[in-house]
């Protein structure tokens, strides 16, 4: 039988405080899992069904972090990243989750974090494209956020990718106001210190600096007699 472990990982915690949107999110680190240390880009359901992005990896480290007692400590984020999209959006321009892997949709998804006592974190990317090459945010912002917020995300982690950096604050300011439009408090993680965008652009617009401030739960699976 498959047995999950969790490894505790810590992504650049030292870097010094910094002023950010004050509107009563992330107002303690944000803590939770995130997919990418450990599964990356990998889609192949088919030869890799236990280690692939899907619904099911997200549900199983859910039941883990309850049963395991990482939301009693504070860990509440489960927190998907790149590669869960279709290429395509659908007819009325919304992104949508592959069908293969998530045939149940992002909100049924929400809905089962959400009924853990957890909340969902999801990825988007400011630029026309996701780093992986999946469909992005730009000529769409207001689109995706309306989207995340009715399927019930708690967090957006926005990257930086497939963008003119000249433009990249004003996006990442654009998607702010989008995610604000919406009605419902979605923690807005930006990724900009990659793109080494002057913070002053958008500290007054985003909670966290995605690759900076996020604590990660590591999965791992070891076979067992």
């Amino acid at each position: 039988m498959c047995r999950a472990v969790l490894l505790l990982v810590v992504f650049s915690l030292s870097c010094p405080a910094a002023e950010a949107l004050d509107n009563g999110l992330a107002l303690t680190p944000t803590m939770g899992w995130l997919h990418w240390e450990r599964f990356m880009c990998n889609i192949n359901c088919d030869k890799d069904p236990d280690n692939c992005i899907s619904e099911k990896l997200y549900m199983q480290m859910a039941d883990v972090m309850v049963k395991e007692g990482w939301k009693d400590a504070g860990y509440e984020y489960v927190c998907i990243d790149d590669c869960w999209p279709s290429h395509d959006r659908d007819a009325k321009g919304r992104l949508q989750a592959d069908p293969r892997r998530f045939p149940g949709g992002i909100k049924k998804l929400a809905d089962y974090v959400h009924s853990k006592g957890l909340k969902l974190g999801i990825y988007g990317d400011v630029g026309k494209n996701t780093c992986a090459g999946y469909p992005g945010s730009l000529g769409y912002y207001e689109v995706d956020a309306q989207t995340f917020a009715d399927w019930g995300v708690d967090l957006l982690k926005f990257d930086g990718c497939y963008m003119n950096w000249t433009l990249l604050g004003e996006g990442y300011v654009n998607m702010s106001k989008a995610l604000n439009k919406t009605g419902k408090s979605i923690l807005y993680s930006c990724e900009w210190p990659l793109y080494e965008w002057p913070y002053q652009k958008v500290r007054s617009v985003c909670q966290t600096k995605a690759c900076h401030h996020f604590v990660v739960l590591r999965w791992s699976s070891t076979l067992t007699t």
